[in-house]
C-alpha cells in the first residue's frame, strides 16, 4: 500500500502529467488517513481524452518537500479556477477556492458519509442548514451559470441549494414535488421565473449527481451525467442580492430533508461531456481510472475543458 508512505498530511505528495515528473498540476487533498489507506485528492488534468487512456503520475517520498500554499500555482485554490464555490463538506463548510466559505450552520446539519469521503446530513428542520453571505464573485456578468451537487433526499418538495434573498428562486435547485422530480430554477432581473424540471419523481433514499446549467440561452438539467430536462430562455440572470442558504428555503419554512456532497457553482456553462466525465469519475472512480502499479489512492480527475 502506498498511502501509508506518505509523509502525514502529504507534503510531500505530488502530481505530474509525465513520467519524468517536470510537468506538475494542481491538487488538493480534502481527507487522508495512513492508517486506514484512504484519501480523498482531486487534481486538475489539462485534458481528458475520449478516445484514449491519459495517464498522470503520483510521487511522493521526498522528506525535505513542503506543503504548496493553497494559492500557490500547484496549490489546492488552483484546482478549482473555473469554480465560484466548491463545498467538499469533509466536516466543514469551507469553499476550496478560498473565497466564499459557509457561516451559520445549525444544529440540524450534521456531518456523515458522504457520496465522497464526508458529507452532510439535513434533518429537515429549522437547524439544518447553513449560509452563504453575498458575494460579487456570483454575480453572472455572462448570464451563465452552473448549480451542481450530489444529493440523497429523504422526502422531495424541500428547497436544498438558494442562491437568493427573500426572493425564492433567483438560483435554486431541489427536489420538487413528485410530479416534476429535480427543478432547477432561477429568476431575471424583472422577477419573472424559469424553470427545468426532471419530468419524474426524485429518487428518494439514492444518490444522484445533480446539475442545474444555463447558457444564456437554455436551461438545462442534468441527473446523473445526462440532461433530464429543459427550457429554451434568452434573459438576464439576476445577482445574488443576498444571504444563500443551503438546506432551506431564503423566507418560508421550507427544509431540505436529506444528504447531499460536493456542492459547486460556477458563473460559466459546462458542456454535456464535462457533466458526463465528472459524473463517471465521481460515481465509481475505480471504473474511470485504474493504477498501473500497486497504490492506495482514490484520485478526482478535473479536466480543464472550461
Amino acid at each position: 500500500a502506498e498511502i501509508s508512505n506518505l509523509y502525514k498530511p502529504g507534503s510531500d505528495l505530488r502530481i505530474t502529467t509525465d513520467e519524468a515528473g517536470t510537468t506538475e498540476v494542481p491538487f488538493e487533498i480534502v481527507a487522508m488517513d495512513t492508517v486506514a489507506e484512504t484519501s480523498e485528492i482531486w487534481a486538475k488534468i489539462p485534458t481528458l481524452e475520449y478516445d484514449a487512456d491519459t495517464s498522470i503520475f503520483i510521487w511522493y517520498g521526498n522528506t525535505s518537500a513542503l506543503n504548496y500554499n493553497p494559492n500557490a500555482p500547484f496549490g489546492s485554490q488552483n484546482v478549482w479556477t473555473n469554480y465560484v464555490a466548491v463545498y467538499h463538506l469533509e466536516n466543514n463548510i469551507f469553499d476550496s477556492t478560498g473565497n466564499n466559505d459557509g457561516s451559520s450552520k445549525g444544529a440540524g446539519a450534521t456531518y456523515t458519509t458522504g457520496k465522497n469521503g464526508t458529507g452532510m446530513d439535513f434533518d429537515g428542520g429549522a437547524t439544518g442548514n447553513w449560509q452563504i453571505a453575498d458575494n460579487a464573485s456570483f454575480d453572472s456578468a455572462a448570464n451563465k451559470f452552473v448549480i451542481q451537487c450530489w444529493a440523497n433526499p429523504d422526502a422531495v418538495d424541500s428547497h436544498f441549494i438558494n442562491l437568493d434573498s427573500g426572493q425564492a428562486g433567483r438560483r435554486a435547485l431541489y427536489p420538487a414535488p413528485s410530479s416534476e422530480g429535480w427543478r432547477c430554477q432561477f429568476r431575471n432581473d424583472g422577477g419573472t421565473a424559469y424553470a427545468a424540471v426532471e419530468g419524474q419523481t426524485a429518487a428518494i433514499g439514492s444518490w444522484e449527481m445533480i446539475h442545474g446549467v444555463y447558457d444564456a440561452a437554455t436551461l438545462k438539467l442534468y441527473v446523473d451525467g445526462a440532461e433530464d430536462g429543459s427550457t429554451s430562455i434568452s434573459t438576464t440572470v439576476v445577482d445574488m442580492g443576498g444571504t444563500g442558504y443551503i438546506g432551506r428555503h431564503p423566507s418560508a419554512a421550507d427544509y431540505f430533508n436529506g444528504q447531499g456532497d460536493e456542492i459547486r457553482f460556477m458563473i460559466i456553462d459546462l458542456s454535456a461531456d464535462w457533466i458526463a466525465t465528472e459524473f463517471n469519475n465521481q460515481d465509481d472512480p475505480s471504473t474511470f481510472w485504474s493504477e498501473v502499479s500497486a497504490g492506495g489512492f482514490s484520485l478526482g480527475l478535473m479536466g480543464v475543458g472550461k
